[in-house]
């Protein structure tokens, strides 16, 4: 439907071109041949033709802001939903699965230990080669040494939230902020309970303003719950946060979040950046007023390793899958660059699969070379059938150039990962 318009406006504008030359080169004439008359211009018609071409014009830009619009909306609802605006869970939860047992990988972590120390560089430039070649250049993001980091440890019944920093192994109280937990009292078991989860967690992602509803505050940060502990006694639910609130407004409860005043979460994340991997520690114990005295601290250093050994597989799967479609893209050949996605269910920057793969085309034929390249690659939301791949964009053709953010949802079906939502973000969102 938009091609029409598109069609239809593109004819209007060359036909209102046409004529204002024509009358243009009339009154040239007139002025060399007749000194004494002048041309008057019909400028009915040529109102008339500007009108028709404003009309058409603003009936794009509407029909495109609505699609945009109303592809916003869904994009949030699937991928921002956490507890607190959780009403009936919905049917794909997106937890932290890590593919080992806690136990089995724990005893695994000193042998990998001095290999994870050496890959600290978040960035991940990829150029056209070979998969085993461009699979290496994953990177495990680490924040400071193994010894050096920040925690959050929340006690519940004193509503107090503690940012905690090791350094050398020796654990410090930086910063505390008041907190509003779940609305009703004890440890989350259901969907819905309205209950704070009790336990060690990770943050897994960290959400940016527009991303959220205002209700979440500027930024929010994703927690691994349920656990695999949580798991194991059948603990349900998804979407648990620490998030912010409406502007001018402070937390009071929630259905299940840790919430803090906008101002707060704003110099929290002075500290923990992107937060990944940053262990959470959430308990309900009115005797224990020094965070110091908590004793799962003495925990979360082996489990903190686990989770980067975790996210390193799977970074570096999916690398290896974006190294692979960007060859594909670069070769703009269909029928190579169709198998990465899933084309009965696609639906990106408002086109679903059929409009997609027509833009392509029109593409692959424009251009005589492209080269993609990618950097800054982030693992967001995951399941074991669902993951988000977040990662700045550099496109080149032989006629422009091009670097910004780009999203992709890939969903697993019975022939592997295949990409169903692709959509552009500001590259900002990865420069954190």
């Amino acid at each position: 439907m938009l091609d029409s318009f598109f069609n239809n406006m593109h004819y209007r504008l060359k036909l209102l071109q046409i004529r204002f030359r024509t009358w243009k080169n009339a009154k040239a004439i007139s002025k060399a041949y007749t000194a004494d008359q002048k041309i008057k211009p019909d400028f009915t018609v040529l109102y008339r033709y500007l009108r028709v071409a404003g009309i058409t014009v603003g009936i794009v830009v509407a029909v495109s802001a609505t699609g945009f619009g109303v592809f916003k909306l869904v994009q949030l609802r699937i991928l921002s939903v956490p507890e607190a605006a959780v009403v009936k869970p919905d049917k794909v939860t997106l937890p932290l699965n890590n593919p080992d047992s806690l136990k089995k990988a724990i005893q695994k972590v000193e042998a990998v230990t001095e290999k994870l120390s050496k890959n600290r560089d978040s960035s991940v430039v990829v150029n056209p080669g070979t998969v085993s070649d461009q699979a290496k250049a994953a990177k495990i993001v680490l924040s400071g040494s193994d010894e050096d980091y920040y925690a959050i440890v929340a006690n519940k019944a004193i509503r107090t939230l503690y940012v905690m920093q090791s350094i050398s192994g020796v654990w410090n109280v930086v910063k505390s902020y008041p907190v509003a937990t779940g609305a009703q009292e004890g440890r989350k078991k259901t969907a819905g309970d309205k209950r704070t989860p009790e336990g060690i967690y990770f943050i897994v992602e960290r959400k940016n303003k527009a991303e959220l509803s205002s209700i979440y505050g500027p930024l929010a940060y994703v927690l691994n719950y349920p656990n695999e502990s949580d798991r194991k006694e059948g603990r349900t639910g998804q979407g648990i946060w620490i998030h912010g609130t409406e502007p001018d407004s402070v937390p009071t409860q929630t259905k299940g979040c840790l919430s803090i005043s906008n101002s707060n979460l704003l110099e929290l994340s002075t500290y923990l950046k992107d937060g990944i991997a940053t262990p959470v520690i959430i308990f309900d114990k009115p005797d224990i007023t020094d965070p110091l005295d908590v004793p799962e601290l003495k925990e979360i250093s082996k489990q903190r390793q686990v989770l980067f050994i975790d996210k390193q597989k799977v970074k570096e799967q999916f690398v290896a899958f974006l190294t692979e479609w960007s060859e594909a893209w670069g070769s703009r050949d269909i029928s190579i660059y169709r198998n990465f996605y899933d084309t009965s269910g696609f639906f990106g920057q408002g086109m679903k699969w059929r409009a997609w793969e027509e833009k392509k085309l029109r593409t692959f034929k424009a251009y005589s070379k492209i080269n993609v390249e990618f950097s800054r690659v982030s693992i967001g939301n995951r399941s074991e059938d669902l993951i988000e791949v977040k990662f700045i964009q550099k496109y080149q053709s032989d006629q422009n150039s091009l670097v910004n953010g780009k999203m992709l949802l890939l969903r697993k079906l019975a022939d592997g990962w295949k990409i169903s939502r692709e959509e552009t973000i500001p590259k900002e969102e990865l420069l954190l």
